[in-house]
């Protein structure tokens, strides 16, 4: 059984989730904050969230990964990841969902299939 991540992410925020199954639910597995990003119009940092996941593809703690960002953000994390961890993006969302909780998150991505 695949273990699937999404990354919900905007200029302040960026929440990973794993999609624990049978029952799809979402279980926030980590919560990286910079509080300065939107009021600086400062991005949070791209490259940490690469590094972060690049860890974690090491230690085969994901299988899939689904990025859910605004466009330009989307744009920014896309540029930070390692090659390998790239080629495990199953879906991209260009949209800021980063402040939904797991349950609303939940929801949306069932309304999408």
């Amino acid at each position: 059984m695949a273990t699937t991540w999404i990354v919900a992410a905007d200029e302040s925020r960026a929440r990973v989730l794993q999609v624990a199954r049978p029952e799809r639910r979402l279980d926030e597995i980590e919560n990286l904050l910079n509080p300065e990003g939107r009021l600086q119009h400062r991005e949070l940092q791209s490259d940490a969230v690469g590094r972060y996941l690049e860890k974690a593809r090491v230690e085969h703690r994901f299988d899939e990964l689904v990025l859910v960002a605004p466009p330009r953000f989307l744009g920014a994390l896309r540029k930070e990841l390692d090659k390998e961890v790239a080629k495990l993006v199953k879906d991209e969302l260009p949209k800021d969902l980063s402040w939904f909780s797991a349950r609303e998150l939940e929801s949306y991505f069932a309304k999408a299939r």
